[in-house]
């Protein structure tokens, strides 16, 4: 992860093509004990190849009906679309403020901030909407554009509701009309806008309980013990999520209060900058969309009658509260 927009640029942007892909056949009659591999070119098929190492990475071997989408065609798309969203959007407006990519390389999120944009949600505490660029090189995710937010004090982010703006695409010749697609679902953000404002201003209003804020956690991201050794790798992992959790909720629920948007802010702001058992940056994406699901449903939850943490939480209740 990444906040220079040079530098999220640069690394995203490596080359890549499509290239033939050969099988071997055999071995050629004159080759003796060197034994030289023939091979038989595959009309089929082709390879998703990056070119800037010596090795040229293969990511998947494709079909003749994909059409590769490169990351910064998807990036250039990415912004068409955001202007489209946005009246009277300026080029500065528009930066890449987050850059979520594996060592392989093979798939890459790339958020795209407007910097002149703000939703106020209360005095002083302002979240800036952003669009996701998904896109992947090795077929794990369709090339796809999520609106999220981030609060502007200290970005934390969250994917709020994929269901009001998300457009997904296969590698294909629909990926080519996405824009025409979107043009028609500008009237989402407004609706997810006041969506949002709304949760939050209602998750403000639910008092929450500090000392289960650790089974609340384990059960958003779907934490649980893990097994082994209590010495073990995996446990060291278990304990720095816990110990990095309640360093996050001294902070926020001193800032917040004891409540429920508290809670939120806990949430992504692990999400966005997570460690222990998911020490690597690319688990943002998942955890900053559980962040939102949660929020979401977790509103829906608190207002049935017979409602009450201890059976919202179910078995994550027994988890202990407080670090050994």
């Amino acid at each position: 992860m990444t906040c220079d927009p040079d530098k999220i640029l640069e690394a995203a942007f490596f080359p890549v093509a499509l290239t033939t892909v050969y099988m071997k056949t055999g071995y050629a009659p004159e080759s003796g004990d060197d034994k030289i591999h023939t091979f038989h070119k595959l009309k089929r098929f082709k390879a998703i190849q990056s070119q800037d190492t010596p090795g040229k990475v293969t990511f998947a071997i494709v079909s003749p009906s994909y059409r590769l989408v490169t990351n910064e065609q998807a990036y250039n798309m990415g912004r068409s679309l955001f202007g489209k969203v946005f009246e009277n959007i300026g080029e500065k407006d528009l930066q890449p403020m987050n850059l979520i990519m594996p060592k392989t390389r093979s798939y890459c999120h790339l958020d795209l901030m407007h910097q002149a944009y703000n939703v106020s949600v209360f005095p002083g505490d302002n979240w800036i909407p952003f669009l996701r660029i998904t896109n992947s090189y090795n077929r794990s995710y369709a090339l796809g554009f999520t609106m999220g937010f981030c609060r502007g004090i200290c970005s934390n982010g969250i994917i709020f509701s994929e269901k009001s703006v998300k457009f997904k695409y296969t590698h294909s010749r629909a990926a080519q009309n996405a824009q025409n697609d979107f043009v028609f679902k500008r009237d989402s953000l407004v609706q997810m806008e006041k969506s949002f404002i709304d949760n939050l201003k209602n998750l403000h209003k639910v008092r929450f309980p500090r000392p289960l804020i650790w089974p609340l956690v384990c059960k958003v991201f779907e934490i649980r013990p893990p097994g082994g050794s209590p010495g073990g790798k995996n446990f060291k992992g278990f304990y720095a999520v816990k110990s990095h959790i309640f360093e996050l909720s001294n902070r926020y629920f001193r800032e917040l209060g004891d409540n429920c948007y508290a809670v939120l802010n806990i949430l992504t702001d692990y999400a966005s900058r997570p460690d222990g058992l998911y020490s690597s940056s690319v688990q943002t994406h998942s955890l900053q969309r559980k962040s939102g699901i949660w929020a979401r449903g977790f509103l829906q939850e608190v207002t049935k009658p017979a409602f009450s943490f201890e059976s919202y939480l179910d078995e994550y209740i027994d988890l202990p509260a407080r670090l050994k």
